[in-house]
């Protein structure tokens, strides 16, 4: 539904009805008259117009796209195997990070090894190999809270939960359900603009998802990992009729 379009719609049919009142009322002054078929004609302009009200979320769509496909061609062609671990901001102007380890498995990173690194990170304890890359979705998170009206750096997840439906008002997604039980975070969102990225990007760009995400499902990672400041590690990201997330929260 294109809110705009159907703002444009009722103001033509506003003026429309405008034009009728003015000349029922006034039949006879030549200068009413003109008043009212110059109200028919902004009107009929507003009622048939046909603008794209599309395009700008059409451009952000492919800017998602375009990012995230770049992100999965740097980590396809390192061989980077492992689930995405999203980090907090450290210290003040930190930025909100995910680390990719090297290796897919069940070891767990030293994430205080990974924290002072740059992109790559070497270590000598190979499973704190991996690439650092600042999170995807990061600079969406400035949008949500400024549009919430919360920092969310220390609100823990349990309030983050019902926060991130902040989604929902800036009319990124259509709805997002959270829960968070014992370290484990579950969610589930719909997409409101971007359905067809989304389906391209888990079509063309396979595994990146488990990875560094998108900017979208990335935000929404980062915005926990962020509120409860502990690192966050995707488990699971699958799409049916909605987009499903399984992760869980790291100790430091």
């Amino acid at each position: 539904m294109n809110i705009k379009k159907m703002k444009g719609s009722l103001i033509g049919i506003v003026f429309i009805v405008l034009s009728v009142v003015i000349y029922a009322l006034y039949p006879d002054d030549s200068i009413a008259s003109r008043g009212a078929i110059s109200a028919a004609l902004i009107g009929l302009f507003l009622l048939f117009m046909r603008v794209n009200y599309n395009v700008p979320d059409e451009v952000t769509g492919r800017v998602i796209e375009s990012t995230t496909a770049s992100v999965y061609d740097i980590l396809s062609g390192l061989h980077i195997k492992g689930k995405g671990i999203f980090l907090p901001p450290v210290g003040e102007g930190g930025s909100d990070r995910v680390f990719v380890p090297l290796h897919e498995g069940s070891d767990i990173p030293d994430i205080k090894r990974v924290y002072d690194k740059s992109v790559f990170v070497t270590d000598n304890v190979s499973k704190n190999f991996g690439l650092l890359l600042n999170s995807p979705g990061g600079g969406i998170i400035d949008l949500m809270e400024k549009e919430s009206d919360t920092p969310f750096k220390g609100i823990g997840s349990d309030l983050m939960c019902e926060t991130i439906k902040v989604l929902e008002g800036l009319d990124i997604l259509d709805s997002i359900d959270a829960d968070h039980e014992e370290g484990q975070l579950k969610i589930s969102f719909s997409h409101s603009n971007y359905d067809e990225n989304c389906e391209r990007i888990r079509n063309d760009l396979q595994e990146v998802c488990e990875k560094s995400c998108c900017p979208i499902c990335s935000c929404i990672l980062s915005s926990f990992a962020r509120s409860e400041g502990r690192p966050l590690q995707i488990l699971e990201v699958k799409r049916k009729n909605k987009v499903y997330i399984k992760a869980r929260f790291l100790d430091i």
